[in-house]
């Protein structure tokens, strides 16, 4: 699969000529413009997460804490890992067990599930700790921290590592952007509608609607072509939790 890469100079010049504006004169500054093309940029790295597409997945390693003081938030360690930077979408979290080389692959657990571990297996008996298998996304500190809930609550340092989608920053004059399907027309045509629609061009509504129908046609295009590269689906997970607790408890013991 090829991947194409633009400068944010590069996208502001496309999008420009085809909005047929000039930057840096009139209402269109730089800025303004900056702003607009980071939405499509949003839009663009939505559209691949949604897709199950991971193109721009990074990996941060963290520890988990035994510590069971509880903090102003409502919080304990051993409770949480710390979420990575700017992280839209985690895709898995990889555990390692003390002493053991091969990692658990973690499983997400529902809200009315934050209490189950303690019930399966006498090794969780003790207030809820063992080695964390479940997570769940969500949850801050008193600094604004944002955090990922583990279940059970660590009995130990653990290490993870973080499969995780960023969300895309601000457009930057110094950053790159990779685009594969035509994802880069996606932007410049989503970027471009924004701008006529903010200008109010109402003597050229078909330039604005052949755009809209253009932009249609590439996102069913880039649709099409994410759910060939990978197909997710909804699946049936209650054995592979059993297994992955029973997997767990032996590696404990």
């Amino acid at each position: 699969m090829t991947v194409s890469a633009l400068t944010y100079a590069q996208l502001e010049e496309l999008v420009a000529s085809r909005a047929d504006v000039v930057v840096g004169t009139g209402r269109w500054t730089t800025a303004m413009l900056s702003s607009i093309i980071s939405v499509s940029l949003k839009k663009w790295n939505r559209l691949l997460a949604d897709a199950g597409d991971d193109l721009n997945l990074k990996i941060q390693r963290v520890t988990t804490s035994p510590s069971s003081t509880i903090g102003a938030e409502g919080w304990a360690p051993r409770q949480y890992i710390v979420a990575p930077d700017s992280c839209m979408e985690i895709r898995g979290i990889d555990i390692y067990p003390t002493g053991n080389d091969a990692p658990l692959s973690m499983m997400t657990f529902d809200e009315a599930e934050r209490n189950d571990a303690r019930y399966q297996g006498s090794w969780w008996a003790e207030q809820n700790t063992g080695i964390p298998i479940y997570y769940r996304q969500g949850g801050s500190t008193p600094a604004a921290t944002n955090i990922i809930q583990i279940y059970p609550w660590a009995d130990g340092v653990y290490t993870c590592d973080i499969r995780y989608l960023p969300a895309f920053p601000t457009a930057l004059a110094s950053t790159s952007y990779d685009f594969i399907l035509g994802g880069e027309e996606f932007v410049i045509l989503d970027a471009a509608m924004r701008i006529l629609e903010r200008d109010g061009r109402a003597g050229t509504p078909e330039f604005l609607a052949g755009l809209r129908e253009e932009r249609t046609l590439v996102e069913a295009d880039i649709l099409i072509g994410l759910a060939r590269r990978s197909v997710t689906r909804r699946r049936d997970t209650w054995l592979e939790r059993r297994n992955l607790a029973s997997l767990a408890r032996w590696r404990a013991g």
